[in-house]
């Protein structure tokens, strides 16, 4: 019998969750900070680069640290959301995460030139909505939920720069989508959060997202030239399942290693006409366990007819595309005023992946009123494609007459509410059309509250 809301969406204070909070204290060498806006311009007792919190510099106590080479990052928050159609009931859940982190610069701390140490711990709580209400979506409403509600070591890394900047290397505890197709996390919807790679079925069992991390290494070669920005990286990432275990986020060991993850990617940062920024990137991936073929057994047979276990192959692959472009004059940087675009493609191998690729386009139109210059209207829409091979063997099995699986759309509509540096509220509604690619389910509709709250 489905449950009735008696209750209204009460306004709730969300945090940036662990992945996206580690992808934006991580240090980023080849992407320049940019320039503090005129409307929200640094405080005097701010330095550039250093963490923004609700609560200011702590009477000067952070600002002191960073000084000496601490940088201190602390939140916590929520996201709540209802689904007013779809699913197998109605409810009104509330997950939430802390982060406590800590970016050493080893110059200032003891004179090490281009050294720099990011340490990330995340704690995850409550019961995300897609699954409590069975909404059948591939992705959920609720990003910052998943990997077990357990304290979790997202980030323990080392970095050097050298060469003057030309080169940088990184190596330690790491989250791949810390540094491959690495996307923020301002919508609610999963979507339109992080690397998508690491959170479609089958991808994440081997693409490690925040608040996941693995042992890894990577090199980048960065291009900071007057005409030319951007880089060129590649890394190695163990494979191991026991880092996932949703009891213990502290397994640091070696064993139980099935492979390594070998990400590369290449981006570039235009200026166009000198005040619309953009920023451009293509990757790939190939993955080297042994794993299973998602359709067929080791017969030649449908899975879903016999019901054996898919046939023995090695390797996973893909690659992604991601773009974010100005489009309105912004000198302070992307997405620092007016209108910003972005476009997202991801592929993935159809011998081994249930999700054939995902395509994701939103806009963002930033001060959208003159009395609130940091507001924000954001608008995203995107498909998610069952892998077309698969899909063919379910219609093989259950008879032409099957609907089978196709696309899932998503759309979410959020307006950002920024009253003070490091908070942000974002109320907002989202549309799941075909749950899980299938038109038998019921779309759904849900409405939510993310906040993103820093001390």
């Amino acid at each position: 019998m489905r449950k009735t809301v008696l209750w209204s969406l009460p306004a709730i204070v969300l945090i940036q969750v662990a992945s996206a909070s580690a992808q934006t204290n991580a240090p980023q060498a080849s992407t320049p900070d940019p320039a503090p806006s005129q409307s929200n311009p640094v405080p005097a007792s701010v330095e550039p680069g250093m963490t923004q919190g609700v609560l200011g510099d702590w009477g000067g106590v952070r600002l002191d640290l960073y000084r000496q080479g601490i940088d201190l990052q602390i939140g916590y928050g929520n996201q709540t959301a209802t689904n007013l159609a779809g699913g197998t009931g109605h409810s009104l859940t509330t997950i939430g995460q802390a982060y406590f982190g800590a970016g050493l610069d080893l110059y200032r701390l003891a004179g090490l030139s281009g050294g720099k140490f990011q340490l990330t711990i995340t704690k995850r709580h409550g019961v995300n909505l897609t699954a409590k209400e069975n909404l059948g979506l591939y992705q959920q409403v609720q990003e910052a939920t998943g990997r077990g509600n357990v304290f979790r070591l997202t980030q323990a890394s080392y970095e050097q720069t050298l060469l003057n900047g030309a080169l940088t290397m990184k190596a330690g505890r790491l989250p791949v989508g810390n540094d491959f197709g690495a996307f923020g996390c301002d919508f609610m919807n999963l979507s339109f959060c992080n690397a998508p790679q690491g959170t479609l079925p089958y991808g994440y069992t081997y693409f490690y997202d925040g608040p996941v991390s693995t042992w890894a290494g990577l090199g980048r070669v960065n291009l900071n030239g007057k005409s030319l920005r951007g880089y060129i990286q590649a890394g190695v990432y163990q494979t191991n399942p026991r880092t996932t275990d949703p009891t213990n986020g502290f397994r640091l060991g070696f064993a139980g290693g099935t492979g390594v993850l070998l990400p590369v990617e290449a981006a570039i940062f235009p200026d166009l006409g000198g005040d619309r920024p953009g920023s451009y990137k293509i990757g790939a991936w190939y993955e080297t366990s042994r794993t299973t073929d998602v359709a067929y057994d080791g017969e030649g047979q449908p899975i879903l007819a016999t019901g054996q276990a898919g046939r023995a192959v090695r390797g996973r692959y893909g690659f992604h595309v991601q773009i974010e472009q100005q489009i309105t004059p912004s000198p302070e940087g992307l997405g620092r005023n007016g209108l910003s675009v972005f476009f997202n493609i991801v592929q993935f191998d159809r011998r081994t992946s249930l999700v054939d690729s995902q395509i994701a386009t939103g806009a963002t139109w930033t001060g959208p009123f003159a009395s609130r210059p940091n507001d924000q209207f954001a608008v995203a829409v995107a498909r998610t494609q069952t892998n077309p091979r698969y899909s063919a063997v379910e219609r093989r099995v259950a008879g032409p007459a099957t609907l089978g699986l196709g696309s899932e759309y998503v759309i979410e509509l959020d307006y950002r509410i920024v009253p003070a540096p490091g908070l942000k509220f974002s109320p907002n509604v989202q549309w799941g059309i075909s749950p899980g690619g299938r038109s038998d389910r019921h779309n759904v509709v849900a409405i939510g509250m993310k906040t993103s709250l820093s001390l």
